[in-house]
């Protein structure tokens, strides 16, 4: 996993990122786009999306696997994109976010342990099952000397059914910490809430 989806938003910033597919996977349906900047606006390059029978995606869970990526297979066909290196996203039912109030003395090493210990000691299943980031949001508006930090945990099987979905058809699902990790700007604009 090399690249992820905010590589791609590096085009805003003159940079031109390896081109990524998005992938949604919903209920309904899978859409496959591929995007790219022209004078600082986005453009459609490609886009196709196949419905889905009732029941092949629930509560953002895949049931019938076959299904979805025969779904997949025939949305890439039919977008005519030659890219196969694709950003896909949970579902946020299957996202547990929290926002963390800590101590904005700590040194990054001591950030990213104490996230992980509160992590740890609050989420509902062990941290060997689970993928986690987080970003600091800034400093806590209700109490001083400390800033917010939001917290954003998955489970693992999640990710890797997505993966392993997207590999099946072909495609290199994309990813590293810096791109994923979110940011301050993207958490306020957000509003995210503070737990799932």
């Amino acid at each position: 996993m090399e690249i992820g989806w905010r590589q791609c938003l590096g085009w805003f910033s003159g940079k031109r990122a390896a081109p990524v597919l998005g992938i949604d996977l919903s209920a309904d349906a899978v859409r496959v786009i591929e995007l790219s900047a022209v004078g600082g606006r986005w453009r459609v390059e490609c886009y196709a999306r196949r419905m889905l029978p009732h029941g092949a995606i629930r509560d953002g869970n895949i049931v019938h696997s076959a299904l979805v990526s025969q779904a997949l297979l025939e949305a890439l066909t039919e977008s005519g994109t030659p890219v196969r290196r694709a950003a896909l996203a949970l579902p946020s039912g299957l996202v547990i976010r929290k926002v963390l109030r800590l101590p904005d003395d700590l040194s990054d090493e001591e950030l990213e342990s104490q996230v992980e210990a509160d992590a740890e000691d609050t989420l509902p299943f062990s941290l060997d099952e689970l993928r986690l980031d987080f970003a600091v949001i800034g400093p806590s508006a209700d109490d001083p000397g400390k800033i917010d930090v939001m917290l954003v945990a998955a489970r693992k099987e999640k990710i890797d059914e997505r993966v392993s979905l997207a590999e099946s058809v072909g495609l290199q699902a994309v990813a590293d910490r810096k791109s994923t990790r979110l940011n301050s700007s993207h958490v306020s604009e957000s509003r995210m809430p503070s737990s799932a």
